[in-house]
């Protein structure tokens, strides 16, 4: 940090924040007399240039006699650099931003400049409507879980039935096959019926054969006067009544043969078949009713799980409303920090904020930086690296230094947003470790050396004309002014270094004849 010494011959770059007042007059205080000076050597020039009346293709022209229209050919040192505006920040700075959704009302508000401690209260922002919907949401959370429960005891309950009713198919399906083998095994009950048919036959055979017999004994018997004919009529009935049983017997076989069989067969397989087809269907029932009862639970829990969220996203939206410092560090609302076109913008109790919008910086280290902007027309000049003079109204007359750090790739998008044909960028000069009384967020002005020279020659600006785009002078020949041709390089808007065509002490023509210039 040093004392400012002289004056430094700069060109002031366009800003797309002007500096405050007593920023631009302090910077005019320094060298007041120089706009004034040139003014009326432009003045005079412009005087000897009409009364010479020179022609536009003149190589030389009469010679003033007044001093003060010819400026001397110094050697000496000169400056270039492009001075802009923009604010102190610290290097190292902890950015609270708002995060509270959609846009709250600041209802309390720490004073700006004050030391915070870790969990200090800094910013208690309106939570009045968050505390209206957590109510509400409570109640749709108790409703979620409730019917959540149900789906859930719906869905034990759907189970157990399914394994119920499917166990009962499958034991009708089991005892629908086992009367079918019953029936139609080799020892099932056909087979015994059908034994049954033949013994009753064999038997009625036997009997009919022993009545046959008896029959025909009686007859001999009856012939021969042994037995009455009432025994032989007897006899007789007993033949008939042994015919038609072994008749009977012979055609409740063949009805069990021939349609009895059948008929059991079908019907025994029919039932099978059925409940075959009844356990498959109870199956599909089971798990149809199961996923059903499955899906509603599902969603229950979905929707139980998404109202539980928005219950939680409302108390952490309750407790973002009370935003604490979470580091040491002393407190600067970002809206002193940033150039802003709205009143809304300023950080105040009362004002409303939106989400992600920057509110405070909380300075966490000594070490400080300068954001300036930086005007398209002056990009090509300025490279990280290049030296830097800030000067600041917190300290007047105290020169800091620094360094350009960085410089943004894309203009600024907010002042292109304000002003699309104005193009500034960003750019951080980091200032050197000495910057004792500095304060974050005062304006500052930074002086960025482009090119400094410590012998070189140089003219007014005004004193050169470009003739066919080439630089031309008018110096002092005896009682004439004659053009000559030059080499220059930059200029800082008040000089401009001159590499080759003058020598020092010659005296050139501060207004060259009008007509004298091209383009």
């Amino acid at each position: 940090m040093k004392r400012d010494s002289g004056v430094s011959m700069t060109s002031t770059e366009p800003l797309d924040r002007p500096p405050t007042r007593a920023t631009r007059y302090a910077g005019l205080r320094r060298w007041w007399w120089l706009p004034a000076g040139l003014l009326a050597l432009v003045v005079v020039g412009v005087a000897i240039a009409a009364v010479s009346g020179g022609s536009p293709d003149i190589a030389s022209v009469s010679s003033p006699d007044s001093d003060a229209a010819w400026f001397t050919v110094e050697r000496g040192p000169l400056t270039i650099s492009v001075v802009t505006a923009g604010s102190i920040q610290s290097l190292d700075a902890l950015v609270i931003k708002n995060e509270v959704e959609g846009r709250t009302t600041v209802l309390k508000l720490v004073e700006e400049g004050t030391q915070a401690k870790a969990g200090d209260v800094l910013i208690e922002l309106d939570s009045s409507q968050f505390d209206d919907d957590r109510i509400e949401q409570e109640i749709r959370v108790q409703n979620a879980h409730a019917a959540l429960v149900q789906a859930t005891q719906k869905l034990a309950v759907v189970r157990e039935e399914a394994k119920v009713d499917i166990d009962a198919a499958t034991v009708d399906l089991e005892l629908a096959r086992l009367d079918f083998e019953k029936y139609t095994a080799d020892q099932g009950e056909y087979r015994q019926e059908l034994r049954r048919a033949e013994t009753k036959i064999t038997i009625a055979e036997a009997r009919l054969e022993r009545a046959e017999d008896k029959l025909e004994w009686s007859r001999k018997l009856e012939t021969e006067g042994y037995i009455t004919g009432s025994q032989l009529k007897a006899d007789a009935l007993a033949h008939q009544e042994a015919q038609v049983e072994v008749e009977l017997a012979r055609n409740d076989k063949r009805l069990l043969e021939q349609f009895t069989l059948k008929r059991q067969t079908a019907a025994l397989t029919s039932a099978l078949r059925q409940k075959e087809f009844a356990l498959t269907k109870t199956r599909h029932l089971a798990k149809s009713k199961q996923v059903d009862a499955e899906v509603e639970e599902r969603a229950r829990l979905l929707t139980h799980q998404r109202e539980k969220q928005r219950l939680e996203k409302l108390v952490t939206q309750i407790a973002k409303c009370t935003i604490k410092a979470p580091v040491d560090g002393m407190v600067v609302y970002a809206s002193s920090t940033q150039s802003s076109f709205r009143d809304m913008d300023l950080l105040i109790e009362g004002a409303e904020v939106r989400q992600h919008q920057e509110l405070i910086r909380l300075p966490t280290a000594g070490k400080l930086q300068a954001d300036v902007k930086i005007h398209e027309s002056m990009l090509n000049r300025v490279r990280v690296g290049l030296a830097v003079r800030i000067e600041t109204d917190v300290i007047s007359g105290v020169v800091f230094n620094g360094r350009v750090s960085k410089i943004a790739t894309l203009p600024d998008a907010q002042n292109r947003w304000l002003n699309p044909d104005l193009k500034v960028y960003n750019c951080t000069i980091e200032l050197d470790a000495d910057t004792e009384g500095l304060r974050p967020g005062s304006s500052c002005r930074a002086e960025i050396v482009t090119e400094h020279h410590e012998e070189a020659l140089f003219v007014p600006v005004q004193a050169v004309r470009r003739v066919d785009g080439v630089p031309v002078v008018y110096v002092r020949s005896g009682s004439a002014a004659r053009a000559r041709q030059i080499e220059v390089g930059r200029n800082n808007s008040v000089m401009i270094h001159v590499t080759k065509g003058l020598e020092e002490a010659e005296r050139v023509l501060l207004s060259p004849p009008m007509g004298a210039g091209g383009k």
